[in-house]
This record gives C-alpha cells, sequence and structure tokens, in this order.
C-alpha cells in the first residue's frame, strides 16, 4: 500500500473501528495499521476482536504483514474461527498497556462493540479513537433513522464515545469511484445528525487517484488483503 501525503493519522494510542457487518471493518484496520506504523516508524498492534464473523478474520493475513510494522494478535489455535469471546492475556494486556498503539478490528453492530465494554472504566476515553464504518450500499443504509439507531447501540454496548466517522462506501470487486462519490453526501448527513465528524473515506487504491481529486476530505486508500479465494 502507499501513504497519501498529509493524512492525519490518529493522535491517541489506541484506534478501534467497528460497524455493521460488511462495512469493511477488518480491511480498514489492515490498511490503517500498516499506514500509521509507517507513518509513525514504530510497532503496531494489530488485534482481532470479531468474534460475529469468523470468515472474515485477522489470522488469515499473518503472512501478508510480515515485513510490516504490524503485529497480528488473534485468538489462540486451536479457537481459530469460534464465534464466541476469546481475549488471550497478551491481548488483553496489549490494550491496557498505555503505551502499546493498538488497531482494533471489533465485531459487528452493537453485539461485537460489547467486546470493548470490557475496558471501560480501565482505559480512558481520552485514549481511543472509536472510529464508526459506514457503508451506503448495506441493506438499509439509506435509512438515516435505522443507522442513527446503529450508532447509538453501538456507543451503549461499547461504553466508549464516537469520535469518528469512516466512509467506506463499496460493492467488493465491483466497487468503482462512483461508488464511494455517490454515497459521500449520505454520509455527511448522519455525520451531521449524530454530531460524529467524517475523520475520512476510503476506496480501492487503484481508485484513489481519481477520486482524492474530488473531494476536500481525507481518503485512505485501501490495498484488498482479505479477500477468501471463494470470493476472488
Amino acid at each position: 500500500m502507499f501513504l497519501p501525503d498529509g493524512f492525519k493519522w490518529s493522535e491517541r494510542k489506541k484506534v478501534f473501528f467497528v460497524g455493521a457487518m460488511g462495512t469493511g471493518k477488518t480491511e480498514i484496520s489492515i490498511n490503517y495499521a500498516i499506514g500509521w506504523g509507517s507513518f509513525l516508524k514504530d510497532k503496531i498492534s494489530l488485534i482481532d476482536f470479531d468474534m460475529v464473523k469468523p470468515l472474515f478474520r485477522l489470522r488469515s493475513i499473518r503472512n501478508s504483514v510480515t515485513n510490516t510494522s504490524v503485529e497480528v494478535m488473534t485468538p489462540p489455535e486451536p479457537y481459530g474461527y469460534a464465534d464466541f469471546p476469546i481475549i488471550s492475556p497478551q491481548m488483553d494486556s496489549r490494550i491496557r498497556d498505555k503505551s502499546a498503539i493498538t488497531v482494533v478490528d471489533m465485531g459487528g453492530e452493537a453485539n461485537g462493540a460489547r467486546m470493548a465494554g470490557r475496558f471501560h472504566g480501565i482505559v480512558s476515553p481520552d485514549e481511543v479513537d472509536f472510529f464508526y464504518v459506514y457503508n451506503g450500499n448495506r441493506p438499509g443504509a439509506d435509512n438515516d433513522a435505522d443507522t442513527l439507531s446503529t450508532i447509538d447501540s453501538i456507543r451503549n454496548s461499547a461504553g466508549f464515545p464516537l469520535t469518528g466517522i469512516v466512509h467506506n462506501s463499496h460493492l467488493m470487486g465491483e466497487s468503482s469511484e462512483d461508488t464511494l462519490l455517490s454515497h459521500m453526501d449520505r454520509a455527511r448527513v448522519i455525520s451531521e445528525m449524530s454530531g460524529i465528524p467524517i475523520s475520512f473515506h476510503c476506496i480501492r487504491e487503484d481508485l484513489y487517484s481519481s477520486v482524492s481529486k474530488k473531494t476536500p476530505e481525507q481518503i485512505l486508500p485501501l490495498k484488498i488483503y482479505n479477500t477468501p479465494e471463494w470470493l476472488q
């Protein structure tokens, strides 16, 4: 992946990505961790808290990040694809460590966000950027009331305030630049109604150059790491 000039990375030590299933949280988590680590020239822990959707998990991309500053931390084998909560002592201590720079891939919606609740009162909200990922192509995503309800349920389950919206409207391999651009206004409406600012948009890296010229908001280009063979 390449780093866009002037991209504003988090100034906090912990970044959590949460949102509805199918929004692209895992790909964003991977790209954000690699890019952030390259920018900081520091080690990043990338932690798998996704207990909701076992087919799209970080454990399958370990080999893809071996030459980066990212350390992937997942539940131990033989529980690699278990769909119940597993937090190893190493994962737990890394989030509690105030000096450890950490990216966390949460599961979908309120059920997934509940995993963060165990750190409420232990990790200060000032230490965390909690990003809600929005994909305007998901069923029901054009219903503002439903989206705001999802945001509220995530916020209540996590016990942390949401600090930013990450807009990632996509259609997987069928995505075009219009797939993102056509939903930008909707993402801005959600931002205004919820009071949560848009932190950045995301788009596949081969589409980045043209789209980045069409919006003043920052865009994170995504290299696709985690597409299963049966979807390729």
